[in-house]
């Protein structure tokens, strides 16, 4: 029985932009992929070098144009289409379709934040709130042990950055998309604060959700 391949995650997240970027290996062939390399591409070059690893492919969760199914090494990729934060955004699914296998991993972009932060400002050029929502709920569908992995962090004071959760906990957790949240309610909060991106926003958006959750 197929089982998901050994599979090696290493993050990096960028303090002065706030974002995230991904390694990920198959540690049985060496092929890897990274994912929103941006202006750490050539940190991670040098950090595969020194795994031995071969480079298959760059990957960007803001646009992406190509298959929508293909390999990295052993492991089967899905593009799943998720706009609303910005209009070309997609999410790569790892994993998908190996019975046996380990949880799902799934690289979200900016479409999601950590349960605290619920998601970004829907700001950008062609960026829409229901859109988003629905992209969301997409990603909410997948099993609850699936293993997101977010783009961005802001972590408010006395938090680490976070990079990982589950369907499970966003489902749970969110503070704008959890279970019981409805569409409405969600492009409501949007409209309420819609404005300055990144971390303005996402305070905004935590005041408002746990006003609205007391």
């Amino acid at each position: 029985m197929s089982r998901l391949p050994p599979l090696r995650i290493e993050s990096h997240f960028d303090r002065a932009a706030l974002s995230l970027s991904y390694l990920v290996l198959d540690s049985g062939t060496g092929s890897a992929a990274l994912i929103d390399p941006a202006d750490c591409a050539s940190r991670w070059a040098e950090r595969l070098r020194a795994l031995g690893g071969t480079l298959a492919c760059q990957l960007c969760t803001r646009a992406f144009e190509g298959a929508e199914t293909f390999g990295v090494g052993r492991l089967p990729v899905r593009v799943m289409r998720t706009p609303g934060q910005v209009p070309g955004a997609v999410s790569f699914v790892f994993g998908e379709g190996l019975p046996g296998g380990d949880a799902l991993v799934v690289f979200v972009g900016q479409t999601l934040l950590m349960p605290d932060l619920g998601t970004a400002g829907c700001v950008a050029p062609g960026s829409d709130a229901r859109t988003l929502f629905r992209s969301i709920n997409r990603l909410l569908a997948l099993p609850p042990d699936a293993r997101l992995f977010t783009g961005r962090d802001v972590p408010p004071p006395g938090r680490e950055p976070r990079c990982e959760c589950t369907v499970a906990e966003q489902r749970e957790r969110n503070i704008h998309v959890r279970n019981g949240i409805s569409e409405e309610a969600f492009v409501a909060l949007h409209a309420a604060c819609n404005g300055p991106a990144a971390p303005a926003f996402v305070a905004n958006v935590r005041s408002r959700a746990w006003a609205a959750a007391d």
